[in-house]
């Protein structure tokens, strides 16, 4: 067999670039398939399958790519790269001991595991079950308990999302299993939602403005009042993150694809990579291990004063940067400089401490904070859920109905108090010297109230003096009113 070497620059695969180097050792066309290395398998009743790499396998139906050492691409269309790499019917897993076992799912990272059908794992050893999205080194949505999928979304370093339609947002954060919900940490640490528009349905979030507006006018109407009964959240919660599955499908061939001498995975040009780490498109660069670049210009570097490792952290689209350990950047320009931070969107910012950015020009700019927008900006939270714990957001139907009730009360103070003065009655003196006694019923507003009156007729002097003692009493509040005066005639 003439010895030769041949490469392939392949169309755009879904997030898989391929390049395989012949082996001097075997190079092979099967029936319409490519085996290049020592050991590898390509079914000849099949078309379009690509080995590439000692013990590569491509097999069963066609248009299958296996390529790197024991990488396997099984059942059709199918695309695995990186040492162990496994994928099976229309699905993709890229890096090393990557799997995407589930049909249609996606698995990007080292250890990254797409498990079940239509799941999306980006990010060193992410998991995801059923439907799941798990972005983020270590993130995690695995299967219900009952063994039903959850379709959840878990985004950020460590991210669980376990319940039903749940999605957990930032480094760490969990949904403790509840369905429906979006958490943006955990029981004992919280983050706050800033740049929060002021919300207008009644499923809204409210933002603290509109809480201390709200606050204020019940205050000013009970005058003496003190408005008390507002709760309010530490943080404002929902915004459903859609699911990241189709980043993978649009990705673009930009050159070849090769194993680098430090072990990570390079395609395009000018791009680098460490051991563990994958970077995709011209320029990119991945240089710590275990990290993820994809997109022009695409970049992770090490924070200001770290000891030389930014492992686990992501950056995906054009000029997109990562610049702390972990960090997660997605979206053109997206800078995640904070230490656990999450930055999603065109240009999203986040440079505070376990802090997120959602949307657009977001800002995340103090720790512990989830931001919807910027000072510039702002969005709302649509679609919340009534908050039922300490540090749950509030919508504006449950800050509307707290006000009605300040208002009510305010209403049955001013309603008891009227019919307590109505109650009270001065006792009429009808001789010198003389003493008087007299009661009274007042009723105002839905308020009853009774009083009493007694009066004393003296001499001072040449002048006589008249003095009163009343008391007026509401059953219903146990409140009293009193009343004391005196008079004098000539």
């Amino acid at each position: 067999m003439q010895t030769k070497q041949r490469s392939f620059t392949l169309a755009p695969l879904t997030l898989a670039l391929a390049l395989a180097f012949a082996s001097p050792l075997a190079h092979a066309d099967t029936a319409g398939g490519t085996v290049s290395g020592s050991g590898n398998v390509t079914t000849q009743d099949s078309s379009g399958n690509l080995a590439s790499g000692n013990g590569a396998l491509a097999a069963v139906q066609s248009n299958n790519t296996a390529i790197g050492q024991q990488a396997q691409a099984n059942e059709g269309a199918a695309t695995a790269v990186g040492a162990g790499s496994l994928a099976n019917q229309s699905s993709t897993a890229l890096g090393a001991a990557a799997t995407g076992q589930g049909v249609g799912s996606v698995a990007v990272g080292a250890g990254a595991q797409g498990l079940q059908g239509s799941s999306v794992a980006v990010g060193q050893n992410a998991t995801a079950s059923v439907a799941g999205v798990a972005i983020g080194a270590g993130a995690s949505v695995p299967i219900a308990p009952g063994g039903a999928g959850t379709a959840g979304v878990a985004l950020g370093y460590q991210a669980t999302s376990t319940g039903i339609d749940s999605v957990s947002l930032g480094a760490g954060s969990t949904d403790l299993g509840l369905a429906g919900v979006v958490s943006v940490g955990t029981t004992s640490q919280q983050r706050r939602i800033i740049n929060l528009a002021a919300g207008q349905a009644p499923t809204d979030a409210v933002n603290l403005q509109q809480l201390d507006a709200a606050a204020q006018a019940a205050q000013v109407y009970i005058n003496t009042a003190t408005a008390g009964a507002v709760t309010t959240a530490n943080s404002y919660t929902n915004q459903q993150i859609t699911a990241l599955q189709n980043i993978i499908n649009s990705a673009t061939a930009s050159g070849l694809c090769k194993y680098n001498p430090a072990g990570g995975i390079v395609c395009g040009t000018n791009t680098t990579a460490a051991a563990g780490a994958v970077a995709q498109g011209n320029g990119a660069s991945a240089n710590y291990a275990g990290s993820l670049a994809i997109g022009q210009g695409a970049t992770i570097t090490a924070p200001t004063g770290n000891d030389g490792l930014t492992t686990g952290a992501i950056a995906i689209g054009n000029g997109a940067q990562a610049n702390a350990d972990p960090a997660t950047a997605i979206g053109f320009q997206a800078d995640a400089a904070g230490a656990n931070s999450v930055a999603l969107g065109y240009q999203a910012q986040a440079y505070g401490t376990n802090s997120v950015a959602l949307g657009a020009g977001s800002v995340a700019n103090r720790p512990n904070s989830v931001s919807v927008g910027s000072g510039a900006q702002q969005r709302q939270i649509t679609n919340v859920a009534p908050g039922t714990q300490a540090t749950d957001a509030v919508n504006l139907g449950q800050l509307q109905q707290a006000t009605a009730g300040l208002l009510g009360q305010a209403d049955t103070y001013a309603a008891q108090g009227i019919a307590m003065a109505a109650a009270l009655d001065i006792a009429p003196l009808y001789g010198p010297d003389g003493y008087s006694l007299s009661a009274g019923l007042g009723s105002y507003g839905g308020q009853n109230a009774v009083g009493i009156a007694f009066s004393r007729r003296t001499a001072y002097y040449q002048y006589p003096v008249a003095w009163t003692v009343g008391l007026g009493f509401n059953g219903g509040s146990g409140a009293a009113v009193g009343k004391v005066g005196a008079s004098i005639g000539w």
